[in-house]
Parts: C-alpha cells; structure tokens; sequence
C-alpha cells in the first residue's frame, strides 16, 4: 500500500482526515452576498470538485464562510515579525491583539465597496480558489489607498504588501493527488477557468469588516467574537 501524502494545510489548518484545526486569528474581509452571481459561482465551482472521484482529497469551505481578504491582520500560531504589528509586542494575547485592531481599523474611513473582476481559477500546493483583481484603475487606488491606511493605522506590513493577490478560497488540498488525478483535476480546472472567463461578471464586494475567526470555517463580526472558542475568557 502505498504512502498518503498530506498537502501543506495538513497539521495546521487541517486535520489529517480533512476536519478543520483551531487556526484563530484577526482580518479585514469583504464577505460575498449570497444573493450575488458570485455566491453562485462558488457554489457552482465546488459542486464540479466535489464530482470528481477524489474529492475526498479536498475540504471544501463552508460557502456561508466565502470572503475575498482585504487586509491580513495576524494569525495566533504566526507569531514572526514581519507578519505582526509593528505595534505590539510578539507576545501580546490574542484577545489584545482583537482590542487593539478593533480601535485602529475603527480609525481608517470605510470604502462602500470595491468592484473586482475575475482572473483565474488558481489551484496551488495550499488550495484552490478565484484570484480576482480590481476593475479598473480606480478601484485599484482605492483599495491600495484602503490597505496603506491600514497598514499605517494597525503597524501590520507584510513582505507581499505592494504585490497582494485578492482572492476567494474555496477548497484546501488534504491528500496529494496522483498523477492520473492531477491531469484529471488539471482539466476540470481549465474547464471551469474558460466558463468563468465568460461568465463571472464583475464581483461587488459591499464594505470591508473587521472578522475574527478559530478556523477557517468561521469568519464572524465584533458582536459574535464573544462565541469563539479561542475567545471564551472574553
């Protein structure tokens, strides 16, 4: 019997057999409306992977939890300088980390919404997901104006910063596929990517909010923080 091998999100984002792992952590997102094509299309997308004979090889998230990142904030078990606030100490508590970027980010005026177009369909060694990209110059000064206030206000600069790629997750990869998998899931890409091309339309985002999260199932408001389970001290 041959060995299984575990793609990189295996150990921390996820458990072996595909449960999700307590990954808590702060951001700044734009959630999809599921009353939007774009909910749709997610859903769509994840219904063609979720035929294919290996599916078992993914873990699908949760479409009530789709989202495209704005601005990245920290990660509790990503404890490293250049992907921290510049602000705070490595060691500040994750529920002072939440104190503190709910008074900065409250501190930096809100676009309305950004208007992002679709890229590609990207399925890289962590997972799979649309890259999408502002609609026009714009909508590009706008949410690089957005996230350099952010930057500014929080102390948080990551080394992508300038050259950030927008995107919606849909999947993990768990378990490596084959090769005959990979040609085959390869295809089933380049199929949805043409349909997309065609079909995805322009993704209104409505405005960017603070969200907290144990998991990447789970993206919730300031309101909601109280009920994760990483915040039960609250």
């Amino acid at each position: 019997m041959s060995n299984i091998e575990y793609a990189p999100a295996v150990g921390s984002k996820f458990y072996e057999d595909g449960r999700v792992r307590q990954f808590p952590g702060n951001t700044v997102i734009c959630m999809v409306n599921p009353q939007s094509e774009t909910y749709a299309h997610c859903a769509w997308i994840q219904e063609q992977m979720r035929s294919l004979p290996f599916a078992h090889k993914f873990a699908l998230l949760p479409l009530p939890s789709m989202h495209m990142t704005v601005f990245e904030f920290i990660t509790d078990d990503t404890r490293l300088p250049e992907r921290w606030s510049a602000h705070l100490p490595l060691d500040t508590s994750l529920i002072a980390t939440d104190d503190y970027f709910i008074r900065t980010f409250a501190q930096v005026p809100q676009p309305d919404r950004f208007e992002m177009a679709y890229g590609t369909l990207n399925s890289g060694e962590v997972g799979v997901s649309i890259h999408v990209q502002p609609a026009d110059e714009g909508n590009a000064q706008r949410i690089r104006m957005y996230r350099d206030a952010l930057s500014e206000a929080t102390g948080v600069r990551f080394p992508d910063h300038d050259r950030y790629q927008f995107h919606i997750s849909l999947a993990y990869h768990i378990i490596k596929q084959t090769p005959e998998e990979s040609e085959q899931f390869a295809a089933l890409i380049r199929r949805v990517d043409a349909s997309m091309q065609k079909d995805f339309g322009i993704f209104q985002t409505g405005q960017p909010q603070i969200a907290f999260f144990d998991d990447m199932f789970d993206f919730v408001p300031v309101e909601k923080r109280h009920l994760l389970r990483s915040r039960q001290n609250i």
